[in-house]
């Protein structure tokens, strides 16, 4: 079975879990945390009019209400069917002509170069062994000036017992991914250090 054929079965099993265990506490309060630290980062960005959003890594599609606040369409890629299923049944029926959904590799994403005005990786960086692979490619599809929120797993107890999943986990540094990110030409409009998961929003320079 190939990486990706595996990666996608691995979270079809834990599909139905996963949406559970964001509504059980402790898990719930760390979601809840997460959520309200994100909705904080977006605060200076409620009266933009974004056109074409990306949503990487879209799992259940638990970023798709906020993106759809701030953006006239959404592309939402993941590697799993499973979870690609569930999204497209909770938000694609109420808004058809705003969202597509796409099952791709966030190594590879299938849309051309400088596409997006918007891009959410919410909880994808921790699954790259090299971040600076994610990071090119999302550098690669946005638009100058294209706004980019993306999250980082620190190093800690917590995010230690996620391998007990069984799926690789890679911790990356808040400071190696900034400077990481400031070669590419991306500035650092702010960020968000929580217990789970570090939060930037980045934007990308114009060319």
């Amino acid at each position: 079975m190939s990486e990706a054929a595996t990666t996608n079965h691995n979270w079809g099993i834990r599909a139905k879990s996963y949406h559970l265990r964001t509504r059980i506490p402790p898990f719930s309060w760390v979601y809840e945390a997460e959520k309200n630290a994100l909705q904080n980062l977006l605060l200076p960005f409620k009266n933009f009019h974004f056109q074409r959003a990306l949503d990487l890594g879209t799992g259940r599609g638990d970023s798709l209400p906020i993106l759809l606040s701030l953006s006239q369409t959404i592309s939402a890629i993941d590697l799993s069917d499973e979870m690609l299923r569930y999204a497209k049944e909770t938000y694609q029926a109420d808004q058809p002509e705003r969202i597509s959904f796409h099952h791709a590799d966030a190594a590879s994403i299938p849309f051309d170069d400088s596409y997006f005005d918007l891009v959410f990786s919410i909880g994808l960086a921790e699954y790259f062994q090299n971040p600076k692979i994610l990071l090119n490619e999302i550098r690669r599809v946005s638009k100058p000036q294209a706004v980019v929120i993306l999250t980082l797993s620190p190093e800690n107890f917590g995010n230690r017992l996620r391998k007990l999943w069984g799926t690789p986990i890679y911790f990356h540094s808040h400071v190696n991914f900034s400077e990481f990110a400031m070669t590419l030409g991306f500035n650092i409009l702010d960020s968000s250090k929580l217990y789970s998961q570090h939060i930037f929003a980045l934007q990308l320079e114009k060319k």
